[in-house]
């Protein structure tokens, strides 16, 4: 008689985890030429080799409930000890800079699948370019980025969406500020956000509005500081377009004519066009050409544009190479006119 033979035993998958963890890193070579630019008394500061950009992430996601953490570093700036630095890009040492700029920290609570809550420090919902270089065509990012928009709001969010189209709106700290603190322009009151959209694999778009109180310049009362943005885009193919409008407008704004602060000054606007198109699965190349214009972000300029060319070659999933080059063009409110530009090589590595 034959042996019996034994059972078998069922293989059940052990269950996933709910945490998962991940970094980049952007190593860059930069060269930052200057040309009559009185802003930049040193060029060679933002110059050389250097840590651009780079994150570490970890992630919560069960049931419900996500938990996401995002601790973003870079090489440290004298601005990053000193917001007045003479050279505020200069790197006077080998230091890191650790949480500056746009580090994320928030929960996800998903009411149903459409509606979402979301609470803490969040990335901005607003524009075209995203806040880490790995996720961007340029990693510079442009003028439109730099002078009109938000980076991170510390606050709550309400997310729904259904068929492609999703609604949000959010109410947060003033002007990415940790804490309500004291403000001498009276800029202490909480943002309020929304931004209406719809995307598919061929196409999207977003208009999103934002506003806060703020002491007008006159200091005749409350006015309110404004950003009206619209982006649309498409993807054909190995092609993609996308243009942004951004308009910005403040009530304490009084830097195209400080001996008047009785007057309306005008809105800054910015203009973004950004194409890509795969040459081959491992070559994209990408064009971007942005304006801005009414000094949007105080800074004392009339008008900027920057026409940049970028080239991605990705060697392995993990590693992408990246070159690009940036002119920029600048007028400010006293009609001096200066020309900058800007080329990087960088090696980009995501796990």
């Amino acid at each position: 008689m034959a042996a019996a033979t034994a059972p078998a035993v069922a293989e059940t998958a052990a269950p996933a985890s709910p945490f998962k963890f991940g970094a980049f890193f952007d190593l860059r070579f930069t060269r930052l030429s200057v040309h009559n630019n009185a802003t930049v008394p040193n060029a060679n500061a933002e110059s050389g080799f250097g840590l651009e950009d780079a994150a570490f992430y970890a992630n919560y996601d069960r049931d419900r409930v996500s938990a996401v953490l995002d601790i973003a570093f870079r090489r440290s700036k004298d601005s990053d000890i000193n917001s007045s630095a003479t050279v505020p890009n200069q790197s006077s040492n080998g230091n890191f800079a650790i949480g500056f700029d746009k580090s994320q920290a928030y929960l996800k609570y998903r009411v149903t699948p459409a509606f979402i809550v979301n609470f803490g420090q969040f990335d901005t919902i607003y524009g075209v370019e995203l806040n880490d270089s790995k996720d961007r065509v340029f990693g510079k990012t442009g003028l439109v980025y730099d002078l009109t928009l938000p980076v991170t709001h510390a606050g709550a969010m309400l997310e729904y969406s259904t068929s492609g189209a999703y609604a949000k709106a959010f109410a947060a700290n003033p002007n990415n500020k940790g804490s309500y603190g004291s403000s001498t322009a009276g800029d202490d009151k909480t943002e309020l956000g929304v931004a209406l959209g719809y995307s598919n694999e061929y196409i999207r778009s977003q208009v999103g509005y934002m506003s806060r109180p703020i002491r007008k310049a006159n200091a005749s009362g409350m006015g309110s500081r404004s950003l009206l943005d619209a982006t649309l885009g498409t993807t054909l193919g190995a092609f993609t377009l996308d243009l942004e409008f951004s308009q910005v407008s403040d009530a304490n704004k009084n830097t195209l004519s400080s001996t008047n602060n009785n007057d309306q000054e005008k809105s800054g606007v910015g203009y973004l066009a950004l194409a890509t198109y795969r040459v081959l699965e491992p070559l994209l190349l990408g064009v971007r050409y942005e304006e801005i214009r009414h000094d949007p972000s105080n800074a004392s300029l009339e008008s900027g544009k920057a026409k940049g060319v970028s080239v991605h070659y990705r060697l392995a999933p993990e590693l992408e190479l990246r070159s690009e080059f940036v002119d920029y063009r600048f007028v400010n409110v006293s009609k001096a006119s200066w020309n900058d530009s800007r080329f990087n090589f960088a090696a980009v590595f995501t796990f």
